[in-house]
């Protein structure tokens, strides 16, 4: 029953972008999703709907598969080493953990992996556990944004994420929370091995979370370094690495290559034309977010913003301190990563006698139109014209949002 909600239901879902696709000559339908086609590994639990309950209803009534999906990888977790009793319990605080950390997300990762992969096989509408398997590989990329976000929220001490504490700040958890990264992150692991590991591109796959990992841990140590306020430091060129390295990587780039190699598309320039391109769409992601920490709404952000009291490398504070006159320097210098109201609010009195408010829309819109012409300039084959397609989506998503 379980599997064939998810096939009716991806049919009609809008989680999938609705395009025209095109039949590519890469390989025949059979070839295309056989390793994907699993044996007894996908059996469910028609009872265990608890957690699958939860996780749809914060949103809307109406399950789509991606959903669904989740509740497998709940019992996948449940099901290892379920000869040993004694780890039950650490289980139960594993499911927690996940249902705490990712049930409010937006899931923009793990959407752009369906979609992209559906677009180049649209065939995957037929084939139930095929669909399932994708959409575990899409959880695999929420998980990961999970594990980024759990450390980031320590290390920057923060208070609140996606409208609720974060949660190393809830009373039971604390520094549990480190140890619940770990146990996330080898989640990731044991979910590929099971259900990929015979994709002619396992290899392929699994360097491509392991490099996307490594990168963003250096960028994440750039940013730390950066906290350091040395305003030396707060450069265009510092920012561009810490934005590419912390956010292009694994929100952009990550999950669109995964689902090229899924889809057994492995043209190295292919990638590598895609990568330069979603990394530009991560800068101004982050350059949007950095903005949106100081000047959004919290309502609509759902986290209050603290880049200035943590004095962290901005867009915004390397625009002001390239603008500012000596005495709005000074100003900054000394205001700049003190945890007080009247330091933000005097950092953010210059950045408004900058008109940062402007610029930042000036840049918006200079950023969109130069990512348009990148994609534009793709070259023209069946494979590219789908990923322009895809690329154009995403770059469209993210303009002019408010969180």
């Amino acid at each position: 029953m379980f599997r064939q909600k998810l096939i009716n239901l991806c049919r009609s879902s809008s989680l999938l972008i609705n395009l025209n696709h095109s039949p590519l000559n890469l390989w025949g339908q059979a070839r295309r999703l056989s390793f994907l086609k699993p044996s007894n590994q996908l059996k469910t639990k028609s009872e265990s709907l608890q957690t699958q309950n939860k996780i749809i209803s914060h949103q809307t009534d109406k399950i789509d598969p991606f959903n669904l999906s989740f509740q497998v990888l709940i019992e996948d977790i449940y099901s290892n080493q379920s000869d040993v009793p004694q780890l039950l319990e650490a289980k139960q605080w594993l499911q927690k953990a996940l249902e705490y950390n990712i049930h409010n997300g937006k899931r923009n990762r793990g959407n752009a992996l369906l979609t992209t992969f559906r677009h180049f096989c649209p065939e995957i509408d037929d084939d139930e556990n095929a669909l399932t398997k994708v959409c575990l590989l899409a959880w695999c990329v929420e998980l990961l944004q999970s594990i980024f976000l759990i450390y980031d929220d320590i290390m920057d001490n923060s208070t609140t994420r996606r409208g609720q504490l974060c949660w190393y700040r809830n009373k039971d958890v604390g520094m549990i929370a480190l140890n619940d990264g770990l146990m996330i992150q080898s989640t990731i692991y044991f979910i590929m091995k099971k259900y990929f590991s015979s994709s002619p591109n396992y290899i392929q796959l699994i360097d491509l979370f392991n490099s996307v990992t490594f990168q963003t841990t250096l960028g994440q140590c750039l940013d730390l370094l950066s906290s350091s306020l040395d305003f030396s430091k707060f450069t265009e060129d510092r920012y561009d690495a810490i934005v590419k390295y912390k956010t292009g990587y694994y929100s952009f780039s990550l999950p669109i290559r995964l689902a090229l190699y899924l889809a057994n598309i492995t043209d190295q320039e292919l990638h590598s034309q895609s990568e330069k391109i979603l990394l530009e769409i991560g800068q101004f992601f982050q350059v949007q977010d950095d903005y949106l920490d100081c000047f959004g709404d919290p309502k609509f952000t759902g986290k209050i913003g603290t880049d200035i009291e943590d004095g962290k490398c901005s867009w915004l504070v390397v625009k002001a301190l390239k603008l500012a006159d000596p005495g709005q320097r000074s100003i900054i210098e000394k205001n700049y990563g003190i945890k007080s109201e009247e330091s933000v609010d005097a950092v953010k009195q210059i950045y408004n006698n900058l008109n940062l408010k402007n610029k930042f829309r000036s840049y918006e819109n200079a950023k969109f139109n130069e990512i348009t012409s990148l994609i534009e300039q793709m070259k023209i084959d069946t494979e590219s014209s789908s990923l322009k397609a895809i690329l154009f989506e995403i770059l469209k998503t993210i303009h002019e949002r408010q969180k």
